[in-house]
């Protein structure tokens, strides 16, 4: 099941705890969790306690729940009990691919360009896009 961040912060509800004990097994997918993975330190949010309760609480021997979370933070952001032993069972990070598999990637795009650097899937994906420089602003009765 895909949960936007919204959504899995009332992991609790007995709404949605009804749905995992209709759908045992389930893998619940979350997006962009860094606001319900977050550590409880920088926010007062009871998404992390909800998470751990349906993962690794007493629901979590009934409802048998796997949870993925995606983020784009630094793991020392998030909540050091998410990631006990036990609890994280993998993690991957997408980094930028070598010039080989970079160069593969683009040919299997359709395009042919000479890859000469490591790069990132969205720079390979997006290389037909011309970025134009940012030009400044100037505020309005500054001039």
């Amino acid at each position: 099941m895909f949960l936007s961040p919204g959504v899995a912060g009332n992991l609790m509800n007995p709404d949605f705890i009804e749905l995992l004990i209709d759908n045992p097994n389930s893998v619940l997918i979350i997006e962009d969790a860094e606001n319900i993975i977050m550590d409880r330190k920088y926010s007062s949010s009871s998404s992390v306690s909800n998470l751990l309760n349906i993962s690794d609480g007493l629901l979590a021997d009934f409802l048998n729940v796997q949870l993925i979370c995606t983020f784009n933070s630094a793991l020392t952001m998030i909540d050091n009990a998410l990631l006990r032993k036990g609890r994280l069972i993998a993690q991957y990070e997408f980094s930028k691919l070598g010039i080989n598999k970079a160069q593969a990637l683009s040919k299997h795009l359709g395009f042919d360009t000479l890859i000469n650097e490591p790069m990132t899937i969205a720079e390979i994906a997006n290389q037909h896009i011309v970025t134009e420089p940012v030009e400044e602003k100037r505020s309005l009765g500054l001039e």
